[in-house]
This record gives C-alpha cells, structure tokens and sequence, in this order.
C-alpha cells in the first residue's frame, strides 16, 4: 500500500508532479476499492515562488527568497528552456543545497516553483479498516495536466519504521569502521525499511495490526548487512556471496517475526486476535 489512513484520525496527505508541472488549479478525491467516491477535501498548492541568484552552482541554489522551502519537498527550477525537479536536502539561510547535481548551474533570475499540493483525508472510522482504497489527483496549469493515483488503506497502526538514518551511520562505525553522509544513510534506510513493510504487506493483514517497531529490530539490522552488501560495502568475503547470504537471513528472520505476530483485530472489536498460520514464506534457491 502506498498510503496509510489511521482509522481515527485525519490523514494530511500530499503529491508533487514528478515532471515538474506547476499546478494553477487541482483537485483530489478519495474512492472506495469499488470506485465509489467517498470524500473530495479542498487542495492546497504551494505559494512557493522564488528565483535564483549568483552564485548558484550545479549542487547548491542560492535564492532570493526561502521562505517556504522544506527540506525533502520537490521544486521546479526552469533554467535554459528546461524544467528540472529539485529537491532540497540542506538548507541554510538563503542557500539549497540540492539532492543530485543539475547538468549546469543556473542562471540569475531563473524561477523556481513550489510542487508540493496537500490535503487533509478525514478518519474513516473503525468499520472502514481495509486495503483497496484509491487516492486520485488531477491538477493543471495554462498549457499542462496532470493526473496521479495511488493505492491507500485504513489502518489501526500507522507504520514505524524499525530502522533510521542514524542507527545505520551507528552501525557504519562500529561494525565497518567507515562514515557515509546523512543522505546516503538515510536511503538504506529507507530501502530496508521498505522490504520489511512489503513483508508484511504480502500477509494480506496489514490494516489490522498494531505492533511495536521493536519487534522487527533484528530483521532490521539483518536487512542493514544486506543493503549494505548489495552496495559493495562488506568486512571480507565474496560480495556476491555475502548478499545472497545476507537475502536469506534477513527472509528467515522475517518469516519468524511475522509468524509471531498476534496484535491483529480484523473484527473491529478492539480485540486482538493470534495469526492461525504464517501467510508469508521467501521463496529461495540455494
């Protein structure tokens, strides 16, 4: 599922045009699994509107305004006839430093445009928990539109990831005796993170569980040595070897958490219900 609505509360939810349409106008509507339209909440686009100074280089923007700006939040700078989506990692003062290199630094002057649209998702209540919701925007400016869909459920639990940026630069040091930058720690991660929502994910219960983020932290650091691994960073050994190691440990200890799980109530009631049987399993080859 690409977004989670936790079942009392108000969800804000945002989109930004990955092409770089700056949007004069959108709407966004929440549908049911069968199509349903089920809530149309107002849009908010950014007002950011700013331009670039001297000197701007190809990874840090100078501009003459920031207010706004957030780090993480997507921006449309046109700059010789070319739009390109920015994003900012850094920002000090009136300086942005940018998440990868543009092909030349941009001329004074040049715009740069906020992307980010929002809105608010009311709770759905109790009885709506489930997969199979649709989120959809439309957007527009004078000469361009755009459209998006993504796949939402209703959750009792919203998702903690088990494992940060900071926790992997810990492990970098100790274990590796290496440093890597904040970014770069921050994207494994994200990846390992990823994999173990996907994990549960695939037992078709997700919506209904709760769960302590500490119940995944060994499979977290599992999937650390695997990502880590797979991006050619290892103590000795084959890397080849390693990774496909590092796959099959991190699938074992997976499959072993989940089978554990038991904070589930697919029944509203407020009770929580033990897993009858594993639905997840990694098929592998050794």
């Amino acid at each position: 599922m690409d977004i989670e609505l936790l079942f009392d509360r108000a969800t804000a939810i945002s989109y930004a045009d990955p092409t770089g349409i700056v949007p004069t106008s959108a709407t966004v509507v929440l549908r049911s699994a069968t199509g349903a339209t089920l809530q149309t909440p107002a849009v908010t686009l950014s007002t950011i509107s700013t331009h670039a100074e001297a000197p701007s280089t190809v990874n840090v923007l100078r501009v003459d305004s920031a207010t706004g700006i957030k780090v993480g939040q997507p921006l449309a700078l046109t700059s010789y006839g070319e739009v390109y989506v920015v994003t900012p990692v850094r920002i000090d003062g009136n300086n942005i430093t940018l998440e990868s290199a543009l092909p030349r630094a941009p001329a004074k002057d040049d715009p740069i445009n906020g992307l980010t649209m929002t809105a608010s998702i009311a709770a759905l209540g109790l009885a709506s928990l489930g997969a199979g919701y649709q989120i959809e925007w439309r957007y527009q400016n004078a000469t361009q539109n755009g459209f998006s869909t993504s796949e939402a459920s209703c959750v009792r639990w919203l998702w903690q990831p088990p494992i940060s940026a900071s926790s992997i630069a810990e492990l970098l040091a100790t274990v590796y005796q290496t440093t890597r930058s904040e970014e770069f720690c921050r994207g494994v991660a994200d990846r390992v993170n990823q994999k173990i929502k996907n994990g549960i994910e695939q037992t078709g219960r997700r919506p209904y569980l709760y769960v302590s983020p500490g119940a995944f932290a060994e499979v977290a650091q599992t999937g650390a040595r695997w990502v880590l691994a797979d991006m050619g960073i290892a103590l000795v050994g084959d890397i080849t070897s390693l990774v496909r190691e590092y796959r099959y440990a991190f699938g074992d200890e997976l499959e072993k958490v989940i089978a554990g799980l038991k904070a589930y109530d697919a029944t509203n009631t407020g009770n929580t219900e033990e897993q009858r049987r594993p639905l997840y399993s990694i098929r592998t080859t050794r």
